[in-house]
């Protein structure tokens, strides 16, 4: 196992304590729990990046109501019809 030393605000450190008592479990436990967690959370559902990052760089073919409908298709904006 490898030790690691990490630096947090107090608050942070004060709800970890509060939480790992509450469970029953070290502070350093709950700490690895919740890493390990969070890099499950990251690698298995990794952030999509949006669509329309990188519509400046459109080549002059680029149509504007085809974007607005992909946007709409994919979640990121309300239907106007």
């Amino acid at each position: 196992m490898t030790e690691l030393h990490v630096l947090v605000p107090d608050d942070i450190a004060e709800r970890l304590h509060a939480e790992a008592t509450t469970r029953g479990v070290t502070d350093d436990q709950l700490a690895a729990q919740a890493l390990d967690s969070f890099l499950r959370t990251e690698v298995e559902q990794p952030r999509r990046v949006p669509s329309f990052i990188g519509l400046g760089d459109a080549p002059e073919s680029f149509d504007v109501q085809r974007a607005e409908e992909q946007l709409e298709d994919e979640g990121f904006v309300a239907s106007s019809s």
